[in-house]
């Protein structure tokens, strides 16, 4: 998970990385920074960073959509990361004449990856042997998947072995993503009344049947995860 929350305080698990795990002289990849990267080149020059879509993409993509206005989150344009690797197909074929990574960091990717068990059968093929995968994730209990239905190994196993639709936790996310993103608000156990899911029902039910025909909407979490 990205924080945790011991004695009301905030430990970020990026600064633990940065200073007990990562080296200055190991390749790292590090997929989806947006505008937080756990490491730049300032510290270590042998990071590179890729996303599903380009720079200017991203760009475009987060001036304005229904998953910000869905969840109160704000991206300054201006500090969006430079993407160096721009996913085709798969990570097979995209790095496939590309020296293989020391490390691959996903920070605030996983829960957005519509199929997480084709996720870790391909990424294999682009870390060393003995090369570490760092996954970094929301806590679906102090963030806005407060009220979302879990995640379950046997739901991903569907998708991955019968190529399921990711209708059910499309419709999951629109009906009840909530407008609060604070982990304080929720940590502090302020009174929840004030912000249940109020989110319109034939929105969500027309995004689960454009789902089904292939249409997903940007930037979904497909996957609420907690501790």
């Amino acid at each position: 998970m990205e924080e945790g929350i011991i004695g009301r305080k905030t430990m970020d698990f990026r600064e633990y990385l940065r200073k007990k795990v990562l080296k200055p002289s190991q390749r790292i990849l590090e997929f989806g920074p947006l505008i937080r990267p756990t490491i730049t080149r300032d510290t270590h020059p042998n990071v590179y960073f890729a996303d599903i879509r380009s720079t200017d993409e991203i760009k475009k993509l987060y001036t304005s959509n229904d998953y910000l206005k869905s969840t109160g989150l704000t991206v300054d344009i201006d500090s969006v990361v430079g993407i160096d690797y721009v996913i085709k197909n798969s990570y097979k074929k995209t790095f496939k004449n590309v020296e293989k990574f020391d490390v691959v960091i996903l920070s605030h990717v996983i829960e957005h990856m519509p199929d997480i068990i084709d996720f870790f059968q391909d990424i294999k093929n682009v870390i060393n042997k003995n090369g570490r995968l760092v996954i970094i994730y929301p806590d679906a209990r102090y963030c806005f998947d407060h009220f979302r239905n879990g995640t379950s190994f046997i739901d991903a196993y569907d998708v991955y072995q019968n190529k399921e639709n990711s209708g059910k936790r499309v419709f999951d996310f629109v009906f009840n993503v909530l407008h609060e993103n604070r982990a304080t608000f929720f940590w502090n156990d302020k009174n929840e009344n004030g912000i249940l899911p109020q989110n319109d029902f034939h929105k969500a039910l027309d995004a689960y049947k454009k789902a089904a025909d292939g249409e997903l909407p940007d930037d979904t979490h497909f996957w609420p995860f907690s501790n």
